[in-house]
């Protein structure tokens, strides 16, 4: 049905993995009036069901494999069609093997506290 058009972008030292719908785009507009309004919604897979956007299952393995890659998969709709997938990744500071080896070693136990979800943090914890 609908080809993903990839894109990797860096915004201000962040990698941000874009995948548009064939077709769709993204752009910023003024609004003038009504007739130019478009609803937009952005955040996770139960954002967009709670909000009545589907999610195809193709998507939900695009969102599994940028997870597994360590970003965050979020989704953008518009207008209640998905158009987006945004894999979201923070840099891991090139010091923090180190000092999570330096913790271990003073026989501290060391965890991650994350708000991602489990295969992001995962993936995360695998570099450190």
């Amino acid at each position: 049905r609908s080809r993903a058009i990839e894109k990797e972008i860096s915004i201000a030292g962040a990698c941000i993995d874009v995948s548009l719908l064939q077709g769709s785009y993204l752009s910023s507009t003024e609004v003038v009036n009504m007739k130019d309004a478009y609803t937009v919604l952005m955040g996770n897979r139960e954002w967009m069901r709670r909000n009545g956007v589907d999610v195809e299952l193709k998507i939900e393995k695009k969102m599994l494999r940028e997870e597994e890659r360590g970003r965050t998969a979020v989704l953008v709709a518009l207008d209640g069609d998905l158009i987006a997938v945004l894999g979201i990744a923070d840099t891991v500071k090139p010091e923090a093997h180190l000092t999570v080896y330096t913790l271990k070693k003073h026989g501290l136990d060391v965890v991650l506290l994350t708000g991602d979800n489990k295969h992001t943090a995962k993936a995360i914890a695998e570099q450190v």
